[in-house]
């Protein structure tokens, strides 16, 4: 069997959730016998735009086309003939029996589908024009609107200034005399306000028309109807993208086959994307009134320009650290606002025993349960978190180990041999 996926990034570049997510499920899928290649878009200082190269990773065939550009019109409907064209190729090239999407952000939502599909739920990016964060004012968005949903987008969206893009026309030039992966980790190493001085237009623009929101919405439709089958890692986005009228999805639940013992003692511990729908500002304020006469610690890791009140963040950890550091850790905490879907993270944490303290929000109630594999808190609210990580430090937990590699996977194969039949 010959599965493409499709996604928004891809290891070591981009190194988010569904990036790790893809290409773990790519080498799981590998050792099953099944042939896989990787479609994605990547974020590179240095490379022209929609330039596309191959890469190899281990057995995996990779095509990785640039998108330095943030975001789209809501009128151009996340739509790019361009992109269409090079997933075209690659299309003739690897010959999939089935392609399946991770995520569109930065890709397009008119790839030509010319043989059974699937798509993976993620987060709200179907309906959600805001990031598919699906959060309006800093609270969980009810329902998208045609008045709500352009203003909400208007505010979120990461407009590229003047500046980012002769930035962008600088770096194709170094990149005759400096590689393209240098120049990479030279952004990478910037400090995060320099980063989004450069990357983030702070003016922020009018909405758009509710005709060019209904035109975006439209598209996805019609992108999740061109598929065979919808999958969700929880029932919470299941349920809701039905609710909103997309077809059914089938739940098959993330795994994490590591198994570790606990150790716990150096404090607590945030993994993830700096930004405000996760909420490590949240967490830093938090854990400052709740600890700071005392030397209970936290360590932030991760990417993003956010800036967080009273702590320093680390650069991502590399994935054979993340274990290592869960394993010592008293807990995981997490500080979403937005509803999370079903966080790798937790699975991360689950597998070496590591308690999780997260907000009870989301898909994340079917993979914390309160008091057994950590605490929940109430979304969004300071004296909740406060409270919880107080307790955490005392509390006896049973935390449960996370569902293993090979029932998981076995169930994708099934999944795509039902539809290619």
């Amino acid at each position: 069997m010959r599965i493409l996926f499709v996604s928004h990034g891809y290891p070591p570049h981009e190194t988010a959730g569904v990036e790790q997510h893809t290409r773990t499920l790519a080498h799981a899928l590998d050792k099953k016998g099944a042939t896989v290649g990787v479609f994605s878009a990547t974020r590179s200082i240095g490379n022209l735009q929609l330039e596309m190269f191959v890469e190899q990773d281990g057995p995996i065939d990779l095509w990785r086309i640039v998108n330095n550009i943030p975001t789209r019109s809501l009128s151009e409907g996340e739509s790019s003939p361009q992109i269409d064209k090079c997933f075209k190729e690659v299309f003739n090239l690897f010959k999939p029996d089935v392609i399946h999407i991770q995520h569109t952000q930065f890709l397009s939502t008119t790839l030509p589908l010319e043989v059974p599909s699937v798509m993976t739920l993620h987060d709200g990016w179907l309906w959600c024009s805001a990031g598919g964060t699906m959060l309006q004012k800093g609270k969980p968005c009810p329902n998208p609107d045609e008045n709500s949903c352009p203003q909400c987008t208007a505010k979120w969206r990461p407009q590229l200034p003047n500046r980012g893009k002769r930035l962008i026309r600088t770096a194709e030039y170094l990149s005759k005399l400096i590689s393209t992966q240098t120049l990479h980790r030279y952004w990478k190493r910037l400090p995060n306000s320099v980063r989004k001085y450069y990357s983030t237009e702070q003016n922020l623009k009018e909405p758009e028309s509710k005709e060019a929101w209904h035109r975006r919405q439209t598209q996805f439709l019609k992108l999740a109807q061109k598929c065979t089958k919808i999958i969700s890692p929880s029932k919470y986005l299941a349920n809701r993208a039905e609710q909103l009228g997309f077809p059914k999805a089938t739940v098959i639940k993330h795994w994490c086959s590591e198994r570790r013992q606990h150790i716990g003692g150096s404090g607590f511990l945030f993994l993830g994307t700096l930004s405000y729908h996760k909420g490590p500002d949240l967490i830093s304020e938090a854990h400052h009134e709740a600890f700071h006469d005392t030397d209970v610690p936290i360590q932030f890791f991760g990417s993003g320009t956010l800036d967080l009140p009273y702590h320093t963040p680390n650069p991502p950890l590399p994935n054979h650290m993340v274990f290592e550091h869960l394993q010592r850790a008293d807990a995981l905490v997490m500080g979403s606002r937005w509803p999370e879907n079903a966080p790798l993270v937790i699975n991360e944490a689950r597998s070496v025993g590591c308690p999780i303290v997260a907000p009870k929000i989301g898909g994340i109630p079917e993979l914390v349960e309160h008091g057994v594999d950590g605490l929940l808190f109430e979304p969004n609210n300071k004296e909740s978190l406060k409270s919880a990580l107080r307790s955490a430090l005392s509390y006896d937990f049973n935390v449960r180990p996370p569902p293993t590699k090979d029932d998981q996977v076995n169930q994708y194969l099934s999944l795509y041999r039902s539809i290619i039949q």
